[in-house]
């Protein structure tokens, strides 16, 4: 990567931390074959096409490990994507803020955060359930707020056309301006969101036409431009790309990263929200940008830890945070998943045992496809158990 790209100004502290993680990375080898899965494949989640309804999620949890297995997965998909959706709007507005054309999409795309705040709200109470139930402890609301944190995070699903919208508006302004890599990045991360909805849904048609607008960037380019952008969103868009990765779906930046650093993501996620509530102690007041610089000085730790194979299992995660903390002054919503999701050890520890890299013949039988999952989130905000 050129270093010249990463802003060196003192007082970005945190784009400095975190152009620190990836310039460890960008001269590896890039494998583009192992990325494509196929995901029409189906998986031990879907034996029928029998649904029964959910009333007590606590017992099929502890019951059946495969459903265990792929409610976590859904929910960690679900988490992942909420944020990569809320971090790509406030990067899009960013980066095309100033540029007319994009007037009307950006507008259609801010009028929607109340509805990703009610996403991230459901998210973290759903989370906190689960990650006690996991523990063993009796939670009696689990079953009732995991289907409203369904119910929310589909109806948000149904916006996704305003990816579409920023992909072709892009490509339409790109065929008369030069624009910059920043504009490519977010359009190609667009891409790359659309292109995990496409696995989720199945849809192999759709898949296809959105591989056939390409990308932009090469994956050393886009290495490079997520540089640019602020830590929290760098984690947000990592955050997807391992669950993208896992779920053997085409995305541009694990071709281009180590699968050791996009495996280690659950982990920054879950040292930010230990370091938030160390340093904000008994004040709640711990806002965006001191959430922001203590992601980035993470990313540029846990890097180094990396290269030192340090173990996942080794990092001691936090019980509880409070929600004072975790919506501190009123920042937008990205915060709030982040450190929802990072404080929530027993989901995250599981939800790395699922999603794993291994040799063909485990991928075989224990990967979770990106179809089933999408199964279980849709099913799941009926109230259904779905395929079993």
């Amino acid at each position: 990567m050129n270093r010249k790209g990463i802003a060196i100004l003192s007082s970005v502290v945190v784009v400095c931390a975190a152009g620190m993680l990836v310039s460890h990375f960008v001269d590896w080898s890039v494998d583009q074959e192992g990325t494509g899965g196929d995901i029409g494949k189906s998986s031990r989640f879907s034996r029928t096409a029998d649904t029964e309804r959910i009333t007590n999620l606590e017992e099929l949890i502890r019951s059946d490990e495969d459903y265990k297995n792929s409610l976590v997965a859904a929910y960690t998909v679900m988490q992942a994507r909420a944020m990569q959706f809320d971090a790509l709007l406030t990067m899009s507005n960013e980066v095309a803020g100033d540029i007319p054309e994009f007037s009307d999409i950006l507008k259609a795309m801010n009028g929607i955060r109340p509805m990703i705040n009610n996403v991230s709200t459901s998210l973290a109470m759903a989370g906190t359930e689960l990650d006690a139930s996991l523990a063993g402890e009796s939670r009696p609301d689990l079953t009732q707020r995991t289907i409203n944190a369904t119910l929310a995070y589909t109806t948000l699903q149904k916006q996704n056309k305003l990816a579409d919208r920023f992909i072709s508006t892009t490509d339409r302004y790109l065929k008369k301006e030069a624009g910059n890599d920043r504009l490519k990045f977010v359009r190609d991360e667009w891409v790359d969101y659309q292109l995990l909805t496409a696995a989720l849904n199945g849809d192999v048609r759709e898949t296809e036409e959105l591989k056939e607008k390409g990308m932009l960037l090469q994956p050393e380019q886009s290495v490079s431009a997520l540089n640019s952008f602020d830590a929290l969103q760098q984690v947000a868009i990592l955050g997807s790309a391992r669950v993208a990765d896992a779920l053997e779906v085409d995305n541009q930046l694990a071709a281009a990263i180590p699968p050791e650093l996009i495996a280690m993501i659950p982990l920054v996620i879950a040292r930010t929200a230990e370091a938030a509530a160390e340093a904000a102690g008994d004040s709640p007041r711990f806002g965006y940008n001191e959430l922001s610089q203590a992601a980035g000085g993470i990313l540029a730790d846990v890097s180094g830890q990396m290269l030192g194979k340090a173990p996942y299992q080794d990092v001691v995660m936090l019980k509880e945070l409070p929600i004072e903390l975790k919506n501190a002054d009123g920042e937008n919503s990205l915060g709030l998943q982040l450190l929802s999701f990072g404080h929530l050890p027993k989901v995250l520890l599981a939800g790395q045992s699922i999603f794993v890299r291994n040799t063909d013949d485990v991928m075989d039988q224990n990967v979770i496809q990106g179809n089933d999952v999408g199964s279980v989130i849709s099913q799941t905000a009926l109230g259904m158990r779905g395929p079993k």
